[in-house]
């Protein structure tokens, strides 16, 4: 396996996890703050949606689909918030190329700061085409990218 492999990031806030939430979950915001992608179609939060997006790769311009199919918010009885979402396409019906991105946030300490962690593995036989490396990169800026926005909001 490629040391790239699942594409991976995590990063501390200096923030909440529900402040961490609120702007991640806010797709109407992101190209404010996420250099990737370009526009979100619908509303992040609600399971089993089909969501158009469309994101920068390099030069190109690409409009997958994703498909919501976890939603956690931290709460008393869950202190980890989890967001998770499946590539939604043709490919991924059929098997040939599927992926689920994770999105967890963790309080630390007395939850004035956050654990932000993001994953995704990939499957089927068209999985050995996926730019692993660059994903993994793009992953690390987008966590970097978020953690300043997060903190930005927060004025520190």
């Amino acid at each position: 396996m490629s040391a790239f492999y699942p594409p991976s990031a995590e990063i501390e806030i200096n923030a909440t996890a529900e402040q961490v939430w609120s702007v991640l979950l806010n797709g109407e915001k992101y190209p404010e703050w996420n250099s990737f992608i370009l526009s979100v179609d619908g509303n992040l939060l609600a399971e089993n949606t089909s969501i158009p997006l469309e994101v920068r790769l390099g030069e190109r311009i690409v409009k997958p689909r994703m498909r919501v199919v976890l939603v956690e918010p931290q709460d008393g009885g869950r202190p980890i918030a989890r967001w998770v979402h499946r590539f939604d396409s043709r490919l991924a019906r059929l098997g040939w190329l599927t992926s689920e991105r994770h999105h967890e946030i963790h309080p630390i300490g007395e939850g004035a700061t956050s654990l932000y962690k993001t994953w995704e593995p990939f499957g089927g036989w068209m999985s050995r085409f996926v730019p692993y490396q660059k994903i993994d990169e793009g992953f690390k800026v987008q966590a970097q990218e978020l953690k300043t926005r997060v903190e930005g909001l927060q004025g520190l």
